[in-house]
Order: structure tokens, then C-alpha cells, then sequence
């Protein structure tokens, strides 16, 4: 099957004599080859395809046509199809392009860099054809992936001159149509060009159908069917077996359901009953062979049935040359099985899909064997499919697809089927959807009379062992599930539970059950510590599951990737940042060796590699990994992914003084956490909207979080963490040490305490800037040697230019006094190099501790283009007391003395 999809895929579709020449459009496409790209937007019937198609042979252009389908929507199988389509015209030219596209060569299915690199190699091969190449995606919109959207941009905005780019499409996809338009690199046409003219409308029916319809009768068709061309091609057709034309036209009415009522009157039952019957039988089928038309109708001479069907244009389609494999016209399609629905019982509907599925079955393809079961109503043999499915659909990350196909099998077969129960709770799990996870969980602790925190050993004992299995990964998702209020402690006393029955040997009689309960309630005491703020038992848990696994020789692949992303977060939290990259590293290699397609977990270590980069100040490499893995977070609804990896974005938006760009960050992962109902996580975000006030300098703001803060209120303490290093900001910017002090002592202990070795750096550099502010410079310069002492090993960098000038300053303090007490000279240079710094002496420089206010910002803004105080005054609407107040406090935070100092000062900082 997939070999004959790859094939009729990328054919230009053929053309008879049934059309009806459209000179006016063919001008128009040939005057877009001028641009970059030719779109063609239009509903379902406007003659998209034929269009393109005829223009293709009438001018004789060189195509590399790809038609589109729901399946495309892999980036991988995207790009590798398009590809193909252009080898098809430069044989041997693109051939090791598809080979870079094999998962063995890339870290993920949907990595981005990987795809860059990739496209990349592909706009270099383009380059060097030397005739014009017509590219052609045909039914673009089933296309929703944006990691495809945002490729086929970059390709687009890369393309060299010779070729040109022609989507046909039932919507207006997210592709660069600004920039196209205002460079004039993009012919549109739509639904209003595509329309069928008076002319076009008797060309159709009075020339090509040969109707000798009256002009008042081509009106009314014009007008009732408003141009569209499938619904007056129906009513022709309909019209050719009307015994009184005039009158039909007259009894016509516009709307597609009056279309659809019309052809099946009117067209299908002029058909011999046989046909009748074939068609409506196999419309139940997506694609047809003889082979399969057979078994679903019982007709031996299926393969005349199609021949003699696709010879009389009745709305069929060939999908190969050899007209092997077809489809029916979509609006045809839906027809039939309407009528299907009215004429037949139910019975023999459930008949026809069951037969389709026997077929599907013997030749191999389950997954379409799943698909006609469920559609016939047979739900015991969908369920005996899924049994033997659901644990590779988790391999190959298809969890949305289980979930689709199990929400359709009724209560009773699930009850009969506890495994499969089992199955839609961890695959609910999987994708965070908790709510619906903890239904089937209790529903399957009911079915075993227990709960998830009470049985004793010789409780499980008596229990089948399919039961102490049930009971045993049900527990362990019950743990996890409880990650998603925090309550860490919750999912510690649940999961210790399971972990000592694991300990016993009787419990399980399986191995395999033994060791994925072993390893999964592992997984939840891992995760609670994590989020309870204490890596090192975490990180602990992480490497137990990832021995267990590789003690029973299993390929657990799920649980594997999902410890080995925890545990490089892990490792970076205690500051070991190159290990933390070699655990990642690992990880994508092992999944690359195994073929594993991208999922949930990926996010995670992308997100990990993200903040790896970021801390060593490569930002292109951190957004990137930080979009990767917001992407995968946002398509598997994961909200441990998210939420470090909006962070993230946030913090090096911030750091290239995108504020917007920041904050629409933090705004869209508060509508996704409040969607998924992860309410524990919004006071981080608030505690990071806060800084990320502070940082723009508005001060105001951040006091007004501050003063409604709670954090004895947040259960999790990697929660309250956030909140605790806000406020110690804001008081700093406020310059009231005492406080900010007493918050510092605070967490530093509790960070301490835990070996969190990479948020104690941050801590020390707010110490340093603390007590410089208060005027103790060698105390400021004692901390900050720690700071850097531990932060030289691993090389970070952004933990300093973060902090802005005031660390410029301190560091420049430092390097001064010639006392670097251990710290490499080169380190301190090249740290100081990456700061936009005002050079002074040390000695005569004020910390610019506490950032200007909004009203402050806009004072010296005014003041730097020159105006004076009575005329800044009448500006702001302010009293030039007022302004003087200003001017002396921007005076006092600046260290100068006069506005030329301001101004200067102001620009050298980028203040204004």
C-alpha cells in the first residue's frame, strides 16, 4: 500500500476531454511564474487540480507535482515525498537528500535543525538545474503541522530563481503572504476567480455536455449555483438524464445538499442496479482496489466495475498510472454513503466494514483493519486488535490515535478487557489529560475492590496476576497523576508502596510486569523529589530506572527516554552542564539507533539542551532547542515541557530586548496551563511576569505583585523558589537590604541544603550585588569570586550578563584589584567582553541597582533629546518641582552629575 501511495503521489493528474478551457486563468498562472509562488485558495469543487493540470500540459512546463493528503502531516514523510517529486525531474539530483532524511541520520523525526540543514542541501541542488522547475502541492490543507508551515517558509523565502511554487489549497495556509505581497512574489487566485463565467457555464453545458440549453435556462444555472463548478458540473450531468431539460433547470436549486439530493436522484439511480449497488457498498472504502471492492461486494468482476466507471468520468478518480487503485470524488463519496445510510440497515452496513476489515487484516495493515472494525460496530474484534497494538502504538508515540480508537469502544468491551482499561489510562496519563485518567484508574481499582494506597502484600497476593499487574501499574499512574497538583509527598507514600511490593518476588509473576512497575513507580519517587526542590534523590531514582531497564535487556523505550530527560535536568540543576549535554546526547543517539519517532519526552531534552546553550550564551542554538521543545510540549499537551521551556524563551527574549515577544510567552503559557487545569504552576509564571516588570524597569508593577504575593501558600517548593528569588529582586531594586538579606539567607540554606549548585550561583551573584549596593565592596567581591569559582568550570556566562550593568561593574571591580583569588584572568576577560559596559574607574562608578521607574524612563528620554525642564514639564503634564524630583533620583541610580552625563550615560547603558 505505501509503495503504491508513493507512486501515484507524485503524478500530475491526467487530463481527457471532459473540461472546459479557461484561457483567462491559464494567463493569469502564466504571468505568476514571475514570483516566487502561485496560490490557489479555494473550497472543495472550484477546479483547483484540473486547472493546474491543464496549464502544466498546455504549456508543456516541467512539473514536480506532490498531492497532499491527511497522512502527510509527518515532516519527515512531508519533505521526503517532495523531494522525490523533484528527483522525478533531475534524476540523481536529490537522491542522498532523501537518504538525510532517514531517521538513523537524524536526532528526531520533527528536528528542526535537522530539517533546516536539510532544506539547506536541497536549495543548494536547486540552484544548480538549469531550466525552470513548476513545483506543485496539491491539497495543501491537510497539512496542520507547523513545523512543516515553518519550513516550507524558510524553503520558500530560500528559492532560487528557477523554481517556482504552485499550492493548491482549500485554505489560505501560514505561510510568509506578506512579505510575498509586498515584494510582488505571490499570484493569488480564489473562490471569486475560480467561478465559472457565463461564458465558462455555456461552454460547460450547452458545448461540453451538449444540453442546447435556452440562455434563460444557462442563467438560472449561473445564478442558482453562483459559479461554483462541481455543483454545475452535477447539474449537468444530472441534466443529461433529464427528459425535460428546461423544466429541470427550472426545478434546480442552489446549496449543496440540493446537490447532493439531485445527483443521487437523478444521476446515481439512471445507473443499472448492479452499479447502484457497487457504488454505494465500496463508498465505505477511503481507496479502492479490485481486490478489495471484491471482498466488501462479492462481485467477482470488481475490476470491470472500476474500468467501466472510470471510463464513464463517473466522479472516480485513478490514483496510479496503471489504474490499479482509486478514490471517489469527496462530495460523491459523501453521497453515497448518505444514501448507503437511508437504504440499507443497520446490519448490513456493519457487514460491508467488516469485510473491509477481514481484507485489511490478511494483507497486514492492522491499523486500517482497527479503523473498518470500529466503523462496523465490531468492537470485540477492535478490542483483540488493540490489545496486541496499544504497547507499540506507545513505542511508535501514537497516543493520540489509541485514545481516538479506545473512546470509541463501549463500557462493557472495556470491562472485559481490564488490560485495555489499563492501556487508555496510560496513554491518557501520557498526554496529561489527568481528569479523564483518573476515572478509568478508579474504574479499574473497582473492578479489583482495592484502592491505590491499601493493600497489603497478602492482600495483592490473593489477587489473579493479571489483577496484581492491573493493580500494580495502576498505583503507579495514580502517582504520577499526582504530580500535577505538586503534592510530592502524595506521590512518595504512593509510589514507596508500590516499590516495596515490587521488592518481593511472588508479587508479579511476569518479569516484563515486574520490571515496568519497578521502574515507573521509580519514576514517580524521581519526579517527586524533582518537584519537591531535591535533585540528588531524584537524579538517583533516574539512574535505578535506567539500570533496571538495562539489567532485563528490554527495550523499555518509552520509560528509558523519559528517565534519561529527567536525569540531564537533573545534572544541570547541580551545575554539571557538560554532563547534563552528554546525558542528552545519549539519549537522541540511543532513540536515533532505535528509530524512535519524536514524542512528549523529546520536549523535555530539548528544552534541557535549550537552557545548556543559553547558559553558555549561544542563543541561536537555545531557541531553537527551546522552540523544538515547546512544539512537542504543545502537540503532546505536556506541561513538564512547557513551562521551562516558555521560561526559556521568555528569559532570551529578554535578553535581546524583545519585552513583547516576552511577554506574549508568558501569555500563552498561561492559557495553556490554565487550559490543561495546571493552576499549581501560575504562581511561577507571576513571580517571572514580575521580573521580567523589573527588568523593563517598571518597578511599579513588580511592587504590586510583590505586595499580593503568598508563599507560605505554594505546596511545591520549585514553585515557592520562583517567588522567593522575585522578591528578592524586587526589594533589591527597591534598595531595602534588610529584607531582600533575610529572603537571601533563606533560600541560599534551603538551595544549599539540596546541592542545587546551579540557582546558589544566581544567589551568590544577587549577594554580591546586595552588599555592593550597600557600599561593601570587598565583601561583594568575596561572594562574587564563589559565584564565579563555580560557574568557571562549566563555563556559564549568561548567569553574569544577565545581571546587567551592575555586574559589569562589580566585575570590572574585581579585575581591577588584581585579586582574582583563583578565578581564571581569561574567563574574567571574556565575561566582561560580552557586556555593552560604560568605561570609568571602578572606584568612581554607582551600581545601577535599582532600575528607573516608567515616569523616570520617560524623563530621561526627554531630556536626552534636549528638552528642558518647563517644556519636559508641560509634556509629562507635571509640575517642574516634580521634574526636578526626577531628574535628581535619575541623577543619583546613573552615578552623574548633568544632563550631558544623563544623555550619555543613558545611551552607553540602553537606557534610551
Amino acid at each position: 500500500m505505501n509503495k503504491v501511495r508513493l507512486s501515484t503521489k507524485l503524478l500530475t493528474p491526467t487530463i481527457g476531454q471532459g473540461f472546459v478551457l479557461r484561457p483567462r486563468l491559464i494567463e493569469r498562472l502564466d504571468a505568476g511564474v514571475t514570483g516566487r509562488l502561485t496560490l490557489i485558495a479555494a473550497p472543495a469543487g472550484y477546479g483547483k487540480t484540473i486547472l493546474v493540470a491543464h496549464w502544466i500540459y498546455q504549456r508543456d512546463l516541467k512539473v514536480a507535482w506532490v498531492s497532499l493528503d491527511p497522512g502527510d502531516n509527518d515532516p519527515q514523510c512531508f519533505w521526503t515525498y517532495l523531494i522525490a517529486a523533484l528527483e522525478n525531474v533531475a534524476p540523481d539530483g536529490f537522491g542522498y537528500i532523501i537518504d538525510m532524511l532517514h531517521p538513523s541520520r537524524r536526532s528526531s523525526r520533527e528536528d528542526r535543525a535537522d530539517l533546516d540543514t536539510i532544506i539547506a542541501e536541497l536549495i543548494n541542488a536547486l540552484t544548480t538545474l538549469r531550466r525552470t522547475i513548476i513545483l506543485v502541492l496539491d491539497d495543501y490543507h491537510h497539512i496542520e503541522n507547523h513545523i512543516i508551515h515553518e519550513t516550507l517558509s524558510s524553503f520558500l523565502r530560500a528559492l532560487p530563481p528557477n523554481v517556482r511554487l504552485v499550492i493548491a489549497s482549500r485554505g489560505v495556509p501560514p505561510l510568509p503572504l506578506g512579505w510575498l505581497r509586498v515584494s510582488r512574489q505571490v499570484l493569488e487566485l480564489n473562490a471569486t476567480d475560480l467561478r465559472f463565467s457565463r461564458a465558462e457555464v455555456e461552454a460547460l453545458c450547452n458545448g461540453l455536455m451538449g444540453l442546447s440549453l435556452a440562455e434563460e435556462d444557462l442563467d438560472i444555472l449561473e445564478a442558482r449555483t453562483e459559479g461554483w463548478p462541481a455543483g454545475l458540473q452535477l447539474a449537468a450531468l444530472s441534466l443529461q438524464y433529464a427528459e425535460r431539460p428546461t423544466s429541470a433547470v427550472h426545478a434546480f436549486s442552489g446549496g449543496n445538499r440540493f446537490v447532493f439530493d439531485y445527483l443521487v436522484e437523478e444521476v446515481l439511480k439512471t445507473q443499472p442496479e448492479k452499479t447502484q449497488r457497487f457504488l454505494m457498498q465500496t463508498s465505505i472504502l477511503t481507496q479502492l482496489n479490485a481486490a478489495v471492492c471484491a471482498a466488501v461486494t462479492g462481485m467477482e468482476d470488481a475490476q470491470a466495475m472500476l474500468e467501466g466507471l472510470d471510463s464513464a468520468r463517473l466522479f472516480i478518480e485513478p490514483l496510479d498510472q496503471n489504474r490499479g487503485w482509486y478514490r471517489y470524488h469527496a462530495l460523491f463519496a459523501d453521497s453515497l454513503r448518505e444514501l448507503l445510510q437511508r437504504t440499507a440497515d443497520r446490519e448490513t452496513i456493519s457487514a460491508l466494514f467488516k469485510r473491509a476489515s477481514l481484507w485489511f487484516e490478511r494483507q497486514g495493515s492492522i491499523e486500517e483493519a482497527v479503523s473498518y472494525a470500529l466503523a462496523a460496530g465490531d468492537f470485540s474484534r477492535a478490542a483483540t486488535f488493540l490489545e496486541s497494538l496499544s504497547l507499540q502504538m506507545f513505542q511508535k508515540n501514537m497516543l493520540h490515535t489509541l485514545i481516538g480508537w479506545l473512546k470509541m469502544l463501549p463500557d462493557e468491551v472495556l470491562d472485559s478487557n481490564p488490560s485495555l482499561r489499563l492501556y487508555y489510562a496510560m496513554a491518557l496519563t501520557a498526554t496529561w489529560q489527568a481528569g479523564k485518567a483518573e476515572a478509568y484508574l478508579r474504574k479499574i481499582e473497582h473492578s479489583l475492590s482495592v484502592t491505590a494506597e491499601d493493600l497489603t502484600d497478602e492482600e495483592m497476593r490473593a489477587l489473579t496476576p493479571e489483577a496484581r499487574s492491573l493493580y500494580a501499574n495502576a498505583t503507579v499512574m495514580r502517582c504520577l497523576l499526582s504530580m500535577k497538583t505538586m503534592d510530592t509527598s502524595r506521590a512518595i507514600r504512593i509510589a514507596e508502596h508500590t516499590l516495596a511490593h515490587m521488592n518481593r518476588a511472588d508479587i508479579l509473576d511476569s518479569e516484563d510486569d515486574r520490571i515496568r512497575a519497578y521502574t515507573y513507580s521509580m519514576m514517580g519517587v524521581g519526579l517527586a523529589h524533582e518537584y519537591g526542590g531535591n535533585p540528588v534523590p531524584a537524579k538517583e531514582c533516574y539512574e535505578n530506572v535506567i539500570a533496571a531497564v538495562n539489567r532485563s535487556g528490554q527495550r523499555w523505550v518509552f520509560i528509558t527516554q523519559w528517565a534519561w530527560s529527567h536525569l540531564g535536568y537533573m545534572e544541570a540543576v547541580q551545575n554539571r552542564l557538560r554532563q547534563a549535554y552528554t546525558t542528552y546526547r545519549q539519549e537522541i543517539d540511543w532513540s536515533l539507533e532505535l528509530n524512535v519517532p519524536a514524542s512528549s519526552l523529546f520536549g523535555l531534552t530539548h528544552v534541557g539542551l535549550g537552557e545548556l546553550y543559553y547558559a553558555w550564551d549561544d542563543l541561536d542554538a537555545a531557541q531553537s532547542c527551546f522552540l523544538q521543545g515547546v512544539a512537542l510540549g504543545k502537540k503532546w499537551d505536556a506541561w513538564d515541557s512547557l513551562w521551562p521551556g516558555y521560561f526559556g524563551l521568555a528569559r532570551l527574549m529578554s535578553a535581546r530586548g524583545s519585552w513583547e515577544q516576552a511577554q506574549r510567552m508568558l501569555d500563552e503559557l498561561t492559557a495553556l496551563l490554565l487550559g490543561q487545569g495546571m493552576h499549581v504552576v501560575i504562581p511561577a509564571v507571576e513571580a517571572y511576569q514580575a521580573m521580567l516588570h523589573l527588568a523593563q524597569g517598571s518597578l511599579d508593577a513588580a511592587r504590586r505583585w510583590a505586595s499580593c504575593v503568598d508563599v507560605a501558600g505554594v505546596k511545591a517548593a520549585i514553585i515557592s523558589e520562583w517567588q522567593i528569588v522575585a522578591l528578592v529582586r524586587i526589594r533589591l531594586a527597591e534598595r531595602r537590604y534588610d529584607e531582600a538579606q533575610r529572603l537571601l539567607d533563606r533560600l541560599l540554606n534551603l538551595v544549599r541544603a539540596s546541592r542545587r549548585t546551579l540557582r546558589e550561583i544566581e544567589l551568590l551573584n544577587l549577594q554580591a550585588l546586595l552588599l555592593q549596593g550597600r557600599g561593601k565592596h570587598r565583601q561583594a567581591l568575596s561572594f562574587l569570586v564563589k559565584s564565579l569559582s563555580m560557574a568557571e568550570p562549566e563555563g556559564h556566562i549568561r548567569a553574569f550578563v544577565d545581571e546587567g550593568p551592575p555586574m559589569a561593574m562589580l566585575l570590572e571591580r574585581l579585575a581591577s584589584a588584581r585579586a582574582e583569588q583563583g578565578i581564571s584572568p581569561h574567563y574574567l576577560s571574556m565575561l566582561l567582553e560580552k557586556f555593552d559596559r560604560v568605561s570609568v574607574p571602578a572606584d568612581k562608578v554607582q551600581a545601577l541597582i535599582e532600575p528607573l521607574t516608567e515616569r523616570e524612563s520617560d524623563v530621561l528620554s526627554l531630556i536626552s533629546h534636549g528638552l528642558g525642564y518647563e517644556e519636559l514639564g508641560a509634556r509629562l503634564d507635571i509640575s517642574i518641582n516634580t521634574v526636578r524630583t526626577h531628574v535628581k533620583a535619575i541623577y543619583q541610580k546613573l552615578g552623574i552629575h548633568n544632563r550631558a552625563q544623563a544623555a550619555d550615560r543613558a545611551r552607553k547603558l540602553g537606557l534610551v
